[in-house]
């Protein structure tokens, strides 16, 4: 099927009109749940072994942030069909799956953690700016490529990372330029979330009332929160696209018939004539 951007657009901002609140709700708790720990080490153990800190947060993200993201991301795919539990950021840390969420992700993020490595190449090499420039298209290409790695982890939790991979990669075949159009696209949603935060931080500059530093700060993450319900619902409506699309496909090519044996004899009768 030949999408388009206002196309996911437009049934991204539907399925807002039906969710928008359900997806505030889900966002608020998992942006408390992942930013937590990272501001609770930096206010109240300021005196932690710096090492030690960075084991805590690193432990942090992969045990709980990873199985949580991918939580966030199936609210996404059921609240569509009606299923609207703010327990379902919570699924992946059932017994049976959270292990197999964890190491999943993990894989994933190892894979793309792997291709990031070639932007290293550049600085040992040369500090000239294109050169890491060009290092890192690979790195974009295959971001692009393995985008709907959590959606496919979310909506079917027994398929593993390599799996995942390759159906994103299947998915999104040629179609790498549009997927960086459609980001490109919110530029414009980013810059009013953006809006009130510099509002605010004008005023605080101008008047020193730094009293207001608390409200822009809020201000921004609820921004920041309902932007990114938007870009979520749009990314989760394409690839619903592309995964009744990819489907489609394989089931094609399940049902071709195979060759009976006189047609293979046939053939090669002709093979040996030709």
């Amino acid at each position: 099927m030949n999408w388009t951007r206002d196309m996911v657009k437009g049934k991204a901002w539907d399925e807002l009109g039906k969710s928008f609140w359900y997806y505030i709700l889900a966002g608020v708790v998992a942006g408390v749940i992942i930013t937590a720990p990272v501001f609770v080490l930096n206010i109240d153990f300021r005196g932690i072994n710096p090492w030690v800190r960075m084991l805590i947060i690193w432990a942090t993200i992969i045990f709980i942030d990873l199985p949580l993201f991918l939580g966030w991301m199936s609210c996404y795919l059921k609240a569509p069909y009606g299923e609207r539990k703010l327990l379902n950021l919570f699924s992946f840390f059932r017994r049976g799956r959270y292990l197999a969420a964890v190491s999943a992700m993990l894989q994933f993020n190892l894979v793309l953690l792997m291709w990031g490595l070639l932007i290293l190449i550049p600085w040992i090499i040369s500090d000239a700016l294109l050169p890491q420039l060009l290092f890192a298209i690979p790195l974009i290409i295959k971001v692009y490529q393995y985008r709907f790695v959590p959606y496919i982890l979310s909506g079917s939790p027994d398929t593993t990372a390599l799996q995942a991979i390759d159906i994103s990669h299947e998915m999104t075949k040629k179609q790498v330029l549009k997927l960086v159009l459609l980001d490109l696209s919110f530029i414009f949603w980013l810059l009013l979330a953006l809006l009130p935060f510099i509002t605010i931080r004008l005023f605080v500059h101008l008047s020193g009332l730094t009293t207001l530093v608390m409200l822009e700060n809020l201000f921004w993450q609820l921004a920041a929160i309902a932007l990114s319900a938007y870009v979520y619902a749009a990314w989760a409506q394409l690839y619903f696209l592309k995964r009744d699309e990819y489907f489609a496909a394989e089931e094609e090519v399940t049902e071709q018939p195979e060759p009976s044996a006189q047609d293979s004899q046939s053939a090669a009768t002709d093979d040996i004539i030709l």
